[in-house]
């Protein structure tokens, strides 16, 4: 009861934004756990964990004395009981406070994974499993991007059937293009704006330039994250490109994520020429 008390009087900033339920009680549990010397180090490390719930990976202290991701990015209405003002400069000043016990300080080249709880990389502040995601991520995606395409397919053909394509503009032909030439790359747009569309000449244009003396078949896989979302995905994708074989899977099963089952981690590889993930801004840092 004695150490509650002794808390609250000296994280009383924290406890009044969890009253106000702006901090949850594991943002709080979190910050009280890393054992925080001030108020301004507890409210630091509890808004870390809380962006962290919202789905941002960690937060950049600016040179303008700003944050990222701030309130506005987290569309949380605090104006009738917030100083966002103080709020930030407790956030930025509790950063500056944090012990070199809790703090591993390094870049995402470092092989080694930390063992403390919190990572920092130049103005980033993480917490270490989401440091360690992100230096999976950025090491797979350099490998994929120092990786040529596989060479099933004819680029003249490619190149001269993708040219006198009258049904795609100008920005659509380079998506496409971007996609051929590249093991991996994305197609970002709004909704409406043709991304299924770009895909689905993408397969068409891929199957006319396939070069059937190096392979007997073309394998194409199409993901999403629901059966329902999949399914609509390649019936989209079938009213453009009628004589291909597609896979659709959802990611969980495209992966075998089931529980007992082989999983495809780190250097295992699916077997499939061409693989499209639709709402790949929606995977989350493991999923990724």
């Amino acid at each position: 009861m004695l150490g509650e008390i002794k808390d609250k009087l000296k994280f009383s900033y924290l406890n009044e934004l969890k009253e106000k339920d702006f901090f949850s009680t594991l943002d709080i549990f979190f910050a009280t756990y890393l054992d925080p010397k001030t108020d301004e180090e507890a409210i630091f490390l509890a808004y870390l964990f809380l962006i962290s719930r919202f789905g941002f990976i960690s937060i950049e202290i600016k040179d303008d004395s700003t944050i990222y991701p701030s309130l506005e990015d987290l569309n949380m209405d605090t104006k009738d009981f917030l100083d966002i003002d103080a709020f930030i400069k407790k956030v930025i000043l509790g950063s500056k406070n944090l012990s070199d016990k809790t703090v591993y300080q390094g870049d995402n080249s470092d092989e080694n994974y930390p063992k403390k709880p919190l990572c920092k990389f130049k103005n980033f502040y993480y917490l270490q499993k989401n440091f360690v995601f992100e230096k999976k991520i950025i090491k797979n995606l350099e490998r994929l991007d120092n990786q040529k395409p596989t060479k099933l397919f004819d680029e003249d053909i490619f190149l001269k059937t993708l040219k006198n394509k009258e049904t795609l503009n100008l920005e659509q032909k380079k998506a496409v293009e971007n996609a051929f030439l590249n093991s991996i790359s994305l197609i970002l747009g709004g909704p409406g704006t043709g991304k299924t569309y770009v895909a689905s000449h993408l397969i068409e244009i891929l199957s006319k330039s396939f070069d059937s003396s190096k392979k007997d078949n073309l394998k194409i896989a199409i993901t999403s994250f629901t059966g329902k979302a999949t399914s609509h995905l390649k019936s989209k994708i079938l009213k453009v490109v009628d004589n291909v074989d597609i896979d659709a899977k959802t990611l969980h099963l495209l992966l075998n994520l089931k529980e007992g089952k082989p999983k495809f981690f780190d250097e295992s590889k699916l077997n499939y020429d061409l693989i499209i993930v639709d709402e790949a801004s929606m995977l989350d840092l493991k999923l990724t």
